[in-house]
């Protein structure tokens, strides 16, 4: 009779554990997207290009993410170039089926150019990373987030930030719309993902 009824109620509560796990947001992904970022004194560019970025979960809490994005605009005369390469290593905080926190630790580099018919310059930095978001699942398909950021920069000022997005599945794919806005630059993405 036990065996019965502990067969019954496995039965009984297997949908449901597949709906929660079908709840929780998933650290497992990779995904293209079109960025825009407008950069303050620099009022003539507004820089367009494309940003790929993918995360693995290596464990039930911690994962690592990577990204790189390349935007570039030609105002008066002149272009401007800019690469950001991205990587993080992150631990999830579970606050329940449909919610995580995540921290990140990271570094960064960034490559910009500025030119025109007659010079070319070149110049970098690199930057630490600390990050926090907050990722929350309203349904099995739509996902709220928002996040904070701090960068230290090796060369220039320091860099805070803030981010908020939006994500929608069809199984394992989803689209997304993000905008951050940092101490200097204000980007949006919009972005097309793959979970695995």
């Amino acid at each position: 009779m036990l065996k019965h009824l502990t067969a019954t109620a496995a039965l009984l509560t297997a949908p449901f554990a597949v709906f929660a796990n079908d709840m929780t947001p998933t650290y497992t992904y990779s995904q293209v997207g079109y960025v825009q970022s407008d950069i303050a004194d620099l009022d003539d560019f507004t820089l367009k290009g494309f940003e790929l970025k993918s995360s693995y979960a290596f464990s039930d809490n911690f994962f690592i993410e990577g990204t790189y994005s390349d935007v570039n605009d030609d105002a008066t005369g002149i272009r401007l170039d800019a690469q950001r390469l991205v990587a993080t290593l992150g631990y999830i905080q579970h606050i329940n089926a449909r919610t995580t926190i995540d921290y990140q630790l990271g570094y960064g580099d960034v490559d910009l150019g500025v030119s025109n018919e007659a010079e070319n310059w070149e110049g970098g930095t690199h930057y630490y990373i600390v990050e926090s978001n907050l990722r929350h699942k309203v349904t099995t398909q739509l996902e709220f987030y928002g996040g904070l950021e701090w960068q230290n920069w090796d060369d220039g000022d320091n860099q805070k930030a803030y981010k908020l997005g939006v994500k929608y599945n069809w199984d394992k794919f989803a689209i997304g719309t993000e905008y951050n806005k940092y101490s200097d630059e204000d980007t949006v993405l919009a972005y097309l993902r793959y979970e695995y």
